[in-house]
């Protein structure tokens, strides 16, 4: 785990197709807001204590949106394995992960 700073209106996390978005880690929000874009539309804001992607790392996929800070922000950065050891440790942190997952699944093809 590695704790990061980005500046305002930061492009820092994009969507990858390169050769190595399956090591991509989990970001968790420390302090500041991001925005989510999916084809450029704001999706999502997400504010202290959100996380973002979580999706590439769970279903071993390319990321699926844009993230970029809409303010200064602090994030913790926690590789692939650390992240699905953390999981098996912590029930309580499993679930919290489902059930953000299920709002996000739930909103998004609400707003499709």
């Amino acid at each position: 785990m590695r704790r990061l700073s980005f500046s305002a209106r930061c492009h820092c996390f994009t969507v990858f197709r390169g050769a190595n978005w399956q090591r991509l880690p989990l970001f968790i929000l420390l302090n500041g807001e991001v925005d989510v874009r999916q084809n450029a539309r704001v999706v999502q804001t997400l504010v202290r204590g959100q996380f973002f992607g979580e999706i590439g790392l769970l279903a071993n996929v390319m990321r699926t949106a844009t993230v970029t800070t809409g303010t200064p922000v602090d994030v913790l950065r926690i590789a692939g394995g650390d992240f699905r050891n953390l999981l098996r440790e912590s029930p309580t942190l499993a679930l919290a992960v489902l059930e953000e997952l299920a709002y996000r699944l739930q909103t998004t093809a609400l707003a499709g």
